[in-house]
């Protein structure tokens, strides 16, 4: 026999490269159909098979019928068999199974059937009652409709019995089997064991890779479940962490609330006492009160003996009761050194800037053209703003349009024109995209303000001008422009002249006159604007000495004069004005380090005194009053003024510091705005130190917990840093510390 190839060294055919040979197309072979020998030939049936010849004619054509039946049965049987065996599945093997199965189970449903159907009749033949129950047979098969022969006995079911269960080979011979060589054969079968082989080669490579996935994805599992136990425990951690830093913390809040508890039974106590021993602390006081009013008469005469500063000539420049603030500059008749200065017209180099691109009408320029002829008229140059306002235009400070309406603008301010105070709010309102125009404009008028004050009606166009001011001190605008705009406006007079008209204010000028109360609040909003630029920007020692002159000559004592003005008539002062104003003077001290010492003097602190004890005599402090206690604490930077925190009359400063509600010692925010300004009092001075040690109202353990705790604030006037130092911080808690004396 030769040797067979594997299945994988047969070529495969190429259909698509064959030649297709030209033959007529033959239908398919068509098995032989199975032939049944006749009885006595030479492969008749079996002496021992039951005979045919002792039935009757219908029990023949009945086994006739099945025996028909049953080799086109066995035929198809073979069929499948063959094709099976073609197609060697083992899934479509198993189909056919299941098929046949399904079809011996439809059989034994009916064996059933018949078998209780038998009962049945036997039941009901033994019976005399008849049953009342019915028996229907189910037929989900035989739906067929064929005359099929009746047989008259049983006697042909033996016969049946023999050719169902016979051998094979009796019953049914097939052609194909016989055509089948013996060479033939071995190849399928050696074929069948190759392919057998290679199922099994491919199963076991399948399993491999299976086994080998599963040992991949239980490492896998194992990493992912080390992982997991890995942030599991990493979390429980920080759950331990945040649980243990919770209770630590809840800790420290119930001993601040113990210490807290502690200090008002502490005060309940003091309070007691106080009321206890009253008597013997009038006589004290009388005594103490006797020793200061000595003191006091002498510090007076030695006062009145020495000479005036600067400051009390200004004042006495305006007669209280002769004539009103309002009422002088409706005449142009504001006093001061500032009206009589010159015009100062030195040469100086503005900032670089980026002008914007300029785009005029031919109208435009026409007007232009009637301005350059007559910069004195101011109907063109109002007309001209006006436009570029309406219609959100730019203008260049270096075109001849910027260069004509500059020129014309400073003759209008100068001589106080109709309309000026318009125009200046046109050129405010243009400053976002015309700033080097506005900041060429706002020079200018700061050289010709003396001029200004003199003309009669100028409230309005001085509100417009300190407008235009504070909108170039903007903190959007770029930081070289309002360095050299705060540099040119200290180094003028027109400075001193808005200090002086703050300085002079009373209530009752204010309440007489919106517009005056206009200016004083557009007045205090530069300010403001100043203090914020050297409070947020770190300067050089140039710029900083020109911010201590002119904090020292003119904004420090005006804003303490409108402040001891405005404590005259609480009710009737403008609380918010009040505010803004100490805020800014808070603001210039903290930002310029060494100002406060340069101006202040036993006037101003007097009036200091004064200005506290209007404002904090109430049992609940307004917003003004709280701005104040900041703004004395930033003022104890001078020796003088943290001197005067005992002066007389009764209540002194530290009498109303310490008498405060009690949420200014407990609560945070007013812990922050009182317990530094007392700090501050007590650095460097012991008797005020003394003083505050044996005060009733204070806890000095409480004091010296604010100080420990205490942190700087950026860009905070609140900070304690502004009002004492750390060095003096460590003594002052090492001395709060100690037991009470």
């Amino acid at each position: 026999m030769s040797q067979i190839p594997h299945l994988n060294e047969i070529p495969k055919p190429n259909f698509i490269q064959m030649p297709i040979p030209d033959k007529p197309i033959t239908p398919p072979h068509t098995p032989d159909r199975i032939t049944v020998q006749k009885r006595g030939s030479a492969s008749s049936t079996p002496p021992d098979s039951p005979s045919r010849a002792n039935l009757q004619a219908a029990d023949k054509k009945a086994l006739k019928t099945l025996i028909s039946l049953t080799r086109s049965i066995d035929t198809t049987v073979e069929r499948l068999y063959s094709f099976c065996e073609h197609i060697f599945n083992e899934k479509f093997s198993s189909l056919l199974i299941d098929y046949f199965e399904k079809h011996v189970t439809t059989f034994r449903e009916l064996n059933t059937c018949i078998v209780s159907q038998n009962q049945f009749e036997q039941s009901k033949a033994r019976e005399s009652t008849p049953s009342p129950v019915s028996f229907n047979f189910p037929s989900n098969m035989g739906v067929v409709d064929e005359d099929w022969p009746n047989p008259i006995s049983d006697q042909w079911l033996e016969s049946a019995q023999y050719y169902i269960n016979g051998p094979a080979a009796e019953k049914i011979s097939s052609p194909k089997r016989e055509a089948l060589s013996l060479d033939q054969k071995l190849l399928n079968a050696d074929q069948k064991r190759r392919h057998i082989e290679n199922m099994k080669r491919l199963e076991i490579r399948k399993q491999t890779n299976r086994v080998r996935r599963v040992v991949e994805r239980r490492i896998q599992q194992s990493r992912e479940a080390e992982e997991a136990f890995k942030e599991k425990i990493e979390a429980a951690d920080q759950r331990r962490d945040a649980i243990l830093n919770q209770k630590v913390e809840r800790a420290r809040n119930e001993s601040e609330k113990a210490s807290e508890y502690k200090y008002i039974v502490d005060l309940e106590q003091e309070s007691k006492r106080v009321q206890l021993n009253r008597k013997s602390d009038e006589i004290k006081k009388r005594h103490d009160e006797m020793v200061r009013t000595s003191q006091e008469k002498a510090r007076e005469r030695t006062i009145s003996k020495s000479s005036p500063t600067n400051l009390r000539q200004r004042k006495m420049a305006v007669k209280k009761g002769a004539i009103t603030l309002a009422e002088a500059l409706r005449a142009g008749q504001i006093p001061g050194d500032f009206a009589e200065n010159a015009e100062n017209e030195d040469t100086f180099d503005y900032p670089k800037l980026q002008e914007p691109k300029e785009s005029l009408s031919q109208h435009a320029i026409e007007t232009i053209n009637r301005i350059e002829s007559d910069p004195t008229d101011p109907k063109n140059t109002a007309r001209f703003l006006k436009l570029v306002s309406d219609y959100r235009s730019s203008l260049c400070s270096s075109s001849r349009a910027g260069l004509a309406l500059i020129k014309s603008l400073k003759e209008c301010i100068r001589s106080n024109a109709n309309s000026i105070d318009t125009m200046i709010r046109h050129v405010t309102q243009i400053a976002d995209t015309s700033l080097p125009f506005a900041v060429h404009v706002g020079v200018e008028a700061i050289s010709v303000f003396p001029s200004l004050c003199k003309h009669t009606n100028s409230l309005n166009t001085i509100k417009e001008l300190i407008t235009l001011w504070t909108r170039i001190l903007d903190a959007k605008n770029p930081l070289n422009i309002r360095i050299f705009f705060v540099e040119r406006l200290s180094q003028s007079a027109a400075l001193d002249g808005i200090c002086f008209l703050l300085g002079q204010c009373s209530v009752d000028d204010l309440s007489s006159s919106k517009i005056l109360m206009a200016l004083i609040a557009s007045d205090v909003s530069l300010l403001q604007a100043m203090a914020d630029l050297f409070f947020n920007t770190t300067f050089s020692e140039d710029v900083n000495s020109v911010g201590i002159d002119c904090v020292s000559r003119a904004i420090g004592p005006s804003i303490i004069d409108f402040l001891n003005a405005m404590s005259i008539d609480t009710a009737k002062a403008p609380h918010d004005i009040i505010s803004q104003a100490t805020i800014a003077l808070s603001t210039f001290i903290a930002g310029i380090p060494g100002s406060a010492e340069q101006f202040i003097d036993e006037n101003i602190a007097a009036e200091i005194n004064s200005v506290m004890r209007a404002f904090l005599s109430s049992s609940a402090p307004c917003t003004a009053g709280k701005h104040l206690i900041v703004l004395f604490g930033l003022l104890c930077k001078s020796n003088t003024v943290k001197e005067s925190c005992l002066w007389l009359p009764s209540p002194t400063v530290l009498d109303l510091l310490c008498g405060l509600p009690l949420e200014f010692f407990i609560k945070r925010d007013g812990a922050a705005v009182l317990l530094p300004t007392i700090a501050a009092c007590c650095s460097g001075n012991e008797e005020n130190l003394k003083y505050i040690m044996n005060s009733a109202h204070v806890n000095e353990s409480l004091v010296a917990k604010f100080l420990a705790r205490a942190t700087a604030i950026p860009n905070n006037i609140l900070s304690i840093e502004h009002r004492v130092s750390k060095e003096d911080i460590n003594v002052l808690i090492e001395k709060f510390s100690s037991e009470k004396k």
